[in-house]
């Protein structure tokens, strides 16, 4: 069965971060010039973010991650420019988070047909694996 461009996800950084603006608005112009693929990434370099909310295209899934480490500064402003996020937390603490998806993907991401990359997730949740 032949895929679909529309159908072909591209992660940006199976480990890793955006390290710059610069850096960032360069994975910007990749995806602008490749319209038929969805590219995502998660980050935590939320201020790169919001300093080119304006410059991201479509097709550019940008996710914060939200992690035990992460600076309260940076979930406030997630939720003031309302971005969409991923966290990872112990299970007896989902409950609580209204998430509109909950990954198993931990062993190996993508098991879940890649639904971070879908725009209408905007809250994602999974277990801290210790």
């Amino acid at each position: 069965m032949k895929q679909a461009l529309k159908d072909i996800c591209i992660r940006i950084h199976e480990s890793g971060d955006f390290y710059s603006s610069e850096y960032f608005r360069k994975w910007c112009d990749i995806a602008r010039q490749f319209p038929g693929f969805t590219f995502y990434a998660y980050t935590k370099s939320v201020p790169f973010v919001i300093e080119n909310l304006d410059y991201i295209p479509e097709n550019f899934i940008v996710r914060i991650s939200f992690f035990p480490d992460t600076p309260i500064e940076y979930v406030k402003l997630t939720f003031k420019y309302h971005l969409p996020f991923y966290m990872a937390m112990e299970r007896e603490n989902m409950k609580d988070v209204k998430a509109n998806f909950v990954c198993d993907c931990a062993a190996g991401c993508g098991k879940c047909g890649n639904m971070c990359s879908k725009t209408d997730k905007t809250v994602i949740t999974t277990e801290l694996k210790k």
